[in-house]
């Protein structure tokens, strides 16, 4: 079985980012699937690659377009990217000559079409530009895509409850 990933890129304070992390680890170690697919993109993309790695599985990634490293906004990601990318054991390549929200969105399309279940790191909001997160589960209700998800904001209720 394969799984697949999107999620938001700016997931918050550390603490938000550890606790996100820990349910996707969770929740993986829970589902049998032999391969994650990604589009490596900045935050939830990236950690749900990092950790399909660490449990011994193997990564395809969804590059959405020619020059889509240009699009991350801090050099850290861009090197993770890199990093990730040269794990992959297959790479697919979308026909977008740059980046784009329409080349974002198609690698969501793409990824939802390709497994049989998607994780999503979505706080429930509507998407902020066409591609977004929302935008993607939108389409896997559409589809009936199976899916797991991981809403950060109850990171953040989870440590105010124990301070």
């Amino acid at each position: 079985m394969k799984v697949g990933i999107s999620g938001h890129q700016e997931l918050g304070a550390p603490a938000v980012k550890n606790w996100v992390r820990s349910q996707m680890e969770d929740e993986l170690r829970r589902t049998i699937f032999d391969v994650g697919i990604s589009s490596l993109a900045d935050g939830a993309d990236q950690m749900f690659a990092e950790v399909i790695l660490s449990l011994g599985k193997l990564l395809e990634i969804v590059i959405p377009c020619r020059g889509y490293e240009s699009a991350f906004a801090h050099p850290e990601a861009a090197r993770r990217f890199r990093k990730l990318r040269l794990r992959a054991v297959k790479s697919h390549m979308l026909d977008y000559s740059r980046p784009s929200e329409e080349a974002f969105y198609q690698a969501g399309r793409y990824i939802v079409d390709d497994c049989e279940l998607m994780f999503f790191v979505w706080n429930g909001k509507p998407a902020q530009g066409r591609g977004g997160t929302a935008d993607i589960v939108d389409y896997a209700r559409r589809v009936g895509r199976e899916f797991v998800w991981i809403n950060p904001i109850k990171a953040k209720l989870s440590n105010d409850r124990h301070t």
